[in-house]
């Protein structure tokens, strides 16, 4: 239980690493070869004021220097505000996966300390849980091959991993639950979109 507990969370920090690399370098490309497009391509993408307030980065926030002169975001053209939009953007995204398991292994947390025990946490929480001989049967028939071991010998890791898959989604529609209901609520800001200064 502990290895597939390890190894799903080995390989989620993998998907997520590999598609904050696939987006960044998409959005550089498409920044480079059509930032206008690019800037209205991307409204539809912001989070909206009511999942997240939406802040402009203030030009004072100096992000490099040329003499005396102290740059900052909004003293960028849109050739560079773009990119580093999209940036932000893509890395406020894998942040708000990472706070949303966040806010439901917290409130499981908060759940086994009145309960007692996590056992008994989830058991309040998901209280239908539960996978049946048949599903164990046909996950084992589906993805076996020659080299895979008898049934009987797998049954209790097929059972385990098949009931922690069954887990996640219900943490899932817990999560959209808490946040639709007003339970729960993400308070980490979205970046704000690029604007040209008039000239």
């Amino acid at each position: 239980m502990d290895q597939t507990k390890t190894l799903n969370r080995y390989r989620n920090l993998l998907v997520i690493c590999l598609l904050l690399i696939i987006a960044l370098a998409t959005a550089l490309f498409d920044a480079k070869s059509s930032p206008s497009a690019n800037q209205q391509s991307s409204a539809a993408d912001v989070v909206t004021p009511s999942t997240a307030q939406s802040i402009t980065p203030p030009s004072t926030t100096p992000l490099f220097r040329i003499d005396d002169k102290i740059y900052g975001y909004r003293e960028l053209t849109e050739e560079f505000q773009t990119p580093l939009y999209q940036i932000r953007k893509v890395s406020f995204e894998q942040q708000m996966l990472v706070l949303e398991q966040a806010i439901i292994e917290t409130h499981i947390h908060q759940l086994t300390t009145s309960a007692g025990d996590m056992d008994t946490a989830l058991q309040q929480l998901f209280p239908q849980l539960a996978v049946t001989e048949q599903e164990v049967v046909d996950y084992y028939q589906q993805n076996q091959n020659s080299q895979t071991p008898p049934f009987e010998t797998l049954r209790p890791q097929l059972a385990d991993y098949l009931l922690s898959l069954k887990r996640e989604n219900a943490k899932r529609e817990l999560l959209t639950e808490m946040l639709v209901s007003g339970k729960a609520q993400v308070l980490f800001e979205a970046p704000a979109m690029p604007a040209s200064d008039p000239q």
